[in-house]
């Protein structure tokens, strides 16, 4: 009797222990108000990039602080919600709203994020102000020569250039322990150059060139990352901003230690050529031939003439327009055929351009065609320069094309073209051959018609689609091409191209599902990206060393027993976050 006693007051808890959880969970669905913020570092240097990043509930709206201190090279709202559960009823739901931002720091010394706030509903709240100390990144970086493992350095080969003069950028990192590969160059941003660079990467032979450099005593392999011609179009100060490089130290099949970081930042003094330029001069510094033929100069109207120009030199022809010519409004002009030839060098792009015209004349008389010019700053000689073509006279006479005059003309003409006098008597063709009125007429008659109203229905169909149906069609289409290309790392029929493959997929699907850029593509704004959507710690991590794994694998010998692994993760890991994305 006691132990039935017993076990009815154990079931009478159970019960209330349930209601209460019951209860709880009703007060769950309400947060309270709260803020929370944080920042990635404390101290950096004025190239530096952090996050300043504010967490709230989900009715809250955030005010961030004052951040006028930096630069705010990126801001990125989130939203994700999450369920908790007890014995399979739902007991509590969290939502929350972040913001981050990507900051770096304008100039040296210790400036405050203030405190962050957030209006709610049943309260009003603030977060913690923080202090973040800039160092200056040129008195770092010089202080760091010499004497640090590694480190990246940007130099130029000249301070001070005319606009259109062209300079080089050579692009280095300094290490005492010789890189295994390198991962990643990105070239700072710099506003009014044109920048192309000399090395070929994408060569299946090319091989970073390296030397080895004693600096303030200590041996350094010195490794010539990046080697760019710049030719600048403005005058005044240009600002290039640092260089970034990341190298791998050393390998394993799972992992990799890394060596990145930014170089110094530089600045070119861009002064303006003399300012008593000619008319016609639009920009171009160098030295350049300008040379032009015609294939006749007397042609009967409604003949075609071909006319080439060659403007031939060194310099900056990025900044060179398309001859204009001032042909009379009788002239048939097309677009000009242009055969380039170009190669880069540290001068600048030497090389040559030839635009062919083809002229039709449409009337008779005499047509003179104005030559074309144009003036360029000579540097050697430090004036300006001008080259043209030669003014010429056209001769057009009557042609035989066009309008017809002469109708006695009796010439013989070819059987083809001749009139087919009509024959008497005789039947012209059959019953048999009628067409008209036929089943198959009428069919060719509909079909169309039919064809037409499909595609019309089909693009009203594909109109009346949402911004949201259309992400999410993209969506599924990139998760399905995902999936594909995981069975094809299953397959393993070619393990470096697969494995490249997938990697390229993996950035599509998460350029689609994250909605970033492809220039977003960086392990903290995925990260970023995957908490907004409420994905898991565990899963990121996942995620993460996924992407490090396919990363090294295409540089890295892979075994079969390693790759099967690899895809099943892979596989693994994509099923789950299309679950949550």
């Amino acid at each position: 009797m006691d132990g039935a006693h017993q076990e009815k007051k154990i079931g009478n808890l159970k019960q209330l222990i349930y209601i209460l959880v019951l209860l709880l969970s009703f007060n769950g669905w309400s947060q309270k108000a709260y803020v929370d913020a944080a920042i990635s570092a404390s101290t950096v240097t004025s190239n530096d990039q952090f996050t300043y990043k504010i967490t709230t509930d989900c009715d809250c709206d955030i005010i961030p602080p004052d951040l006028s201190n930096f630069d705010v090279l990126q801001a990125m709202p989130g939203h994700y919600e999450s369920m908790q559960s007890f014995n399979g009823q739902s007991t509590k739901k969290t939502c929350t709203s972040t913001m981050t931002y990507v900051l770096r720091g304008k100039k040296k010394g210790k400036f405050e994020i203030g405190e962050a706030k957030v209006k709610c509903k049943s309260a009003d709240k603030t977060s913690q102000s923080f202090t973040v100390e800039v160092l200056n990144a040129e008195d770092v970086h010089k202080a760091n020569e010499g004497k640090v493992d590694y480190y990246f350095k940007l130099e130029s080969s000249k301070e001070k250039v005319r606009v259109g003069e062209a300079f080089v950028l050579n692009f280095y990192m300094y290490t005492k322990k010789r890189p295994q590969d390198i991962n990643a160059i990105n070239s700072g941003k710099a506003g009014g150059v044109y920048r192309q660079s000399l090395f070929n990467e994408m060569a299946s032979d090319f091989a970073f060139p390296m030397t080895i450099k004693k600096v303030k005593g200590n041996d350094y392999y010195v490794i010539h990352l990046r080697k760019e011609v710049c030719i600048p179009s403005a005058a005044g100060k240009l600002k290039i901003e640092p260089y970034f490089g990341r190298a791998v130290e050393e390998y394993d099949f799972f992992s990799a230690k890394y060596m990145d970081g930014y170089s110094n930042s530089l600045e070119i003094d861009v002064i303006n050529v003399p300012s008593n330029a000619p008319p016609n001069y639009y920009g171009m510094s160098g030295e350049f031939n300008l040379v032009h033929e015609i294939s006749a100069t007397s042609i009967q109207a409604n003949r075609a003439i071909e006319m080439t120009v060659e403007i031939s030199g060194i310099g900056n022809f990025n900044s060179f327009r398309t001859p204009d010519f001032l042909f009379p409004e009788s002239f048939l002009v097309a677009e000009p055929e242009i055969e380039e030839n170009f190669d880069l060098t540290e001068e600048g792009i030497e090389g040559k351009a030839t635009y062919t015209y083809v002229i039709t004349p449409t009337k008779e008389g005499q047509f003179n065609i104005l030559p074309y010019s144009f003036a360029y700053f000579d540097r050697k000689a430090n004036n300006f320069k001008s080259v043209a073509t030669e003014s010429f006279t056209i001769n057009v006479s009557e042609g035989t094309g066009g309008d017809i005059k002469n109708t006695t003309n009796t010439s013989s003409v070819p059987e083809e073209y001749d009139i087919r006098h009509i024959k008497k008597g005789g039947n012209l063709f059959g019953i048999s051959y009628l067409f008209f009125g036929t089943l198959i007429f009428w069919m060719l008659i509909l079909l169309p018609l039919i064809l037409l109203f499909i595609f019309i229905m089909a693009k009203r169909k594909k109109s009346r689609l949402t911004d949201e149906e259309v992400v999410a069609k993209r969506q599924k289409e990139v998760k399905k091409s995902t999936a594909k290309q995981v069975s094809k790392l299953q397959s393993a029929d070619n393990d470096t191209l697969n494995i490249k493959g997938l990697k390229s997929q993996l950035e599509a699907y998460l350029m689609t599902n994250l909605n970033i850029s492809r220039s977003q593509l960086s392990k903290q704004i995925i990260s970023v990206k995957l908490d907004e959507k409420g994905v898991d710690e565990s899963l990121k991590n996942r995620f993460t060393s996924l992407w490090d794994k396919l990363e090294m694998a295409q540089y890295a010998p892979v075994s079969s027993d390693n790759l099967g692994k690899l895809a099943n993760e892979s596989s693994s890991i994509i099923n789950e976050l299309n679950k949550v994305l």
